[in-house]
């Protein structure tokens, strides 16, 4: 590749993109075809210092970095995921943050990443069962969170999000579904399913 080529990919690297943009959004799919195959190694090495940036503690500059990787690469289910389960698990769990609005600001801002990232990502159905585990992981074990209609609302949102990705092709989620209901209390029982069953069981 000529320098000028490696330069460009150089800056790339370094400017964070927004997702909300419009405009943004037009840089983004000019960049993928700008550099073809090579955004996909690039976006990798972005990966790499997003970890870096995580490991280290520095949580703002991880989410900058992966915002370009996504630029680099919007088709990459894993980064969507990363990205919504980072905000949501992480930094919006009851544990690290007491706040109770700025936890559901972060949980609100991991389900609209998730959302977006379905729009754009190999794999949609694996960001719709994401944004499932989010709301059952807070609807389970954060009831201080002012979700509007609490625990239960966030157990109907969570049964939704598992419906839409077995309409996706992610067969699994169903029972993950009917679970929710349940626990929602919209359903009496839960048939053949197990009511217990928990995400990863």
């Amino acid at each position: 590749m000529r320098a000028a080529g490696w330069v460009l990919v150089v800056l790339l690297l370094a400017s964070p993109f927004l997702f909300e943009s419009e405009s943004r959004e037009d840089e983004r799919g000019f960049v993928t075809r700008l550099l073809g195959p090579v955004s996909t190694l690039a976006a990798r090495v972005q990966w790499i210092r997003v970890q870096d940036a995580v490991v280290a503690g520095e949580h703002e500059l991880a989410l900058a970095r992966a915002e370009t990787a996504l630029t680099l690469d919007p088709g990459s289910t894993s980064g969507w995921r990363f990205v919504g389960t980072h905000l949501g698990l992480h930094l919006g769990s009851h544990l690290r943050e007491l706040d109770g609005q700025r936890r559901l600001a972060l949980v609100r801002a991991a389900l609209e990443t998730l959302t977006r990232g379905e729009e754009l990502a190999r794999d949609p159905g694996a960001l719709a069962e994401a944004r499932g585990m989010v709301l059952w992981v807070h609807a389970e074990q954060d009831p201080e969170l002012p979700w509007p209609g609490g625990a239960r609302e966030l157990w109907r949102e969570a049964a939704l999000a598992f419906e839409r990705a077995a309409e996706l092709g992610r067969a699994e989620a169903r029972d993950l579904a009917l679970t929710a209901r349940v626990l929602a209390g919209d359903r009496a029982d839960g048939g053949e399913h197990d009511p217990l069953h928990r995400p990863g069981e």
